[in-house]
């Protein structure tokens, strides 16, 4: 009897204790790691040079830009301007002996995904045909031959690793002057190959002329510099 009364004790004891023990802090939950921000480009030391938007067949944006700091360092940026009307009499001559005597080159590009290359070049046009000022100029592709004077041609157009070849447009400047030209364009193109899918643009430019070779008579060198 005493055994038995002995064991009974012994299990009241022990599950005092058990009950009295303490509950055991709860696993910490690891802090979610914080997402990483996606890789941007930097535009510090950049100005905005050119908006392109495609409407067809899909709809996509981009916004290039136009470096000083890139252009002191080579002949060319991404998104640039070129005119025989920014150089001196000097350069003119010089012009002149490589036969490179144009009234403006326009070339908006962008590096970022999807990539985008537009140009228009004036290569056939005497310098009278588009002049200083305002204007409206038809745009025309490339298969058909050098262009007439007084018009565009623009050239192969690469979208993310494909090539439209434009068909027409239009582009329309509303300031070109000693500081940069101004303006904006439309333009319809066909995708290279035999189902190639029908592609239109437009967009808008806003170019300096300082910074490049041959351009010692820009007006901007007087507010833009490559150091600046």
């Amino acid at each position: 009897m005493q055994t038995l009364i002995r064991a009974a004790v012994v299990l009241a004891f022990a599950g005092t204790l058990f009950a009295c023990k303490p509950k055991p802090e709860p696993v910490p939950v690891a802090e979610a790691e914080p997402e990483e921000e996606a890789e941007s480009v930097s535009t510090e030391n950049m100005i905005e040079a050119c908006t392109i938007t495609m409407t067809e067949p899909e709809s996509v944006s981009w916004t290039t830009y136009w470096s000083a700091e890139q252009l002191s360092n080579s002949s060319e940026t991404p998104s640039s301007a070129r005119s025989a009307y920014w150089a001196n009499e000097e350069e003119r001559k010089t012009l002149t002996q490589t036969n490179s005597v144009e009234p403006l080159l326009i070339r908006c590009s962008s590096d970022e995904s999807p990539s985008i290359s537009i140009s228009f070049t004036s290569y056939t046009s005497p310098l009278n045909t588009v002049p200083f000022g305002s204007g409206e100029y038809d745009i025309v592709g490339g298969t058909g031959g050098d262009p007439p004077p007084g018009k565009f041609r623009a050239g192969s157009i690469i979208y993310d690793q494909r090539t439209i070849e434009p068909s027409s447009g239009s582009l329309t400047i509303d300031r070109f002057d000693a500081d940069g030209v101004r303006g904006s364009f439309r333009m319809d193109g066909k995708e290279t190959g035999d189902d190639g899918a029908e592609f239109r643009f437009e967009g808008t430019f806003d170019i300096p002329c300082v910074g490049g070779p041959l351009e010692s008579g820009c007006e901007a060198n007087k507010s833009v510099s490559p150091s600046s």
